[in-house]
């Protein structure tokens, strides 16, 4: 996961083909976003300014689950 920002984007890199969610959690452990991915090797995830801080992404896939800590700022 590539945190961008600036255009307030996430870049996920490296997910097989196949559809997957994508939630970010602020450090609280709430739920801030939510959205559902389609089947592509390269996702660019446009997302509702947050405020500057700690977020924790997780990915589900049918397959399997990854979650990652991005610093927002």
């Amino acid at each position: 996961v590539i945190a961008l920002p600036l255009s307030n984007q996430l870049k996920l890199i490296g997910l097989a083909d196949e559809s997957a969610s994508l939630t970010i959690y602020d450090t609280l452990g709430r739920a801030i976003f939510y959205t559902n991915l389609s089947a592509s090797n390269n996702y660019e995830v446009t997302i509702p300014p947050l405020a500057y801080g700690v977020y924790i992404i997780k990915v589900k896939t049918a397959k399997s689950n990854f979650s990652t800590k991005i610093a927002w700022y």
